[in-house]
């Protein structure tokens, strides 16, 4: 089973694919979409569709699981969140993937085994599951690999 995890945003993207096979986990491929801040938000967001488009097409995974948005103090800054995780959803949606959302503490608790885990610990532990250096290009990289080995773990527990 192949599996891209997203870390949405309109700044950073983080992208991991993996592939599952019983309880063995292999990264196939992980980086970060940096985004030009200082452009328009259309353009910022057809570069994101662009990209992750370009991924499906490389990679064909089976399923899709993207971070939920989690309710902020800048409601400006949650819209924006809302509008990179669209054009993801949709890109996969486009390719026929199935989508799983998950919240960020039930991330970090199949993870780490803690829902208020910080990011360092996060990304320590994806570098333990998947035995891997940690060469991430940005703490994106490795959340969307978390993401990634959720939907996992919740895909192993559900088939039991």
């Amino acid at each position: 089973m192949r599996i891209i995890g997203i870390d949405p945003g309109t700044i950073n993207v983080g992208y991991g694919i993996i592939d599952t096979v019983g309880n063995s986990i292999t990264s196939i491929s992980h980086g970060t979409i940096f985004l030009d801040k200082k452009q328009a938000i259309e353009f910022r967001l057809a570069q994101i569709h662009s990209e992750i488009t370009s991924l499906l097409d490389r990679y064909l995974p089976d399923e899709g699981a993207i971070e939920k948005a989690f309710v902020s103090k800048n409601v400006h800054s949650a819209l924006r969140l809302g509008e990179g995780r669209g054009v993801a959803m949709a890109a996969m949606g486009l390719f026929g993937i199935p989508v799983v959302e998950y919240a960020p503490l039930v991330i970090k608790k199949a993870v780490v085994g803690r829902g208020h885990s910080s990011k360092d610990q996060v990304r320590a532990m994806v570098k333990i599951i998947l035995k891997c250096p940690d060469n991430f290009a940005s703490d994106d990289t490795a959340d969307a690999l978390g993401v990634a080995i959720c939907h996992t773990h919740r895909r192993l527990v559900r088939s039991l």
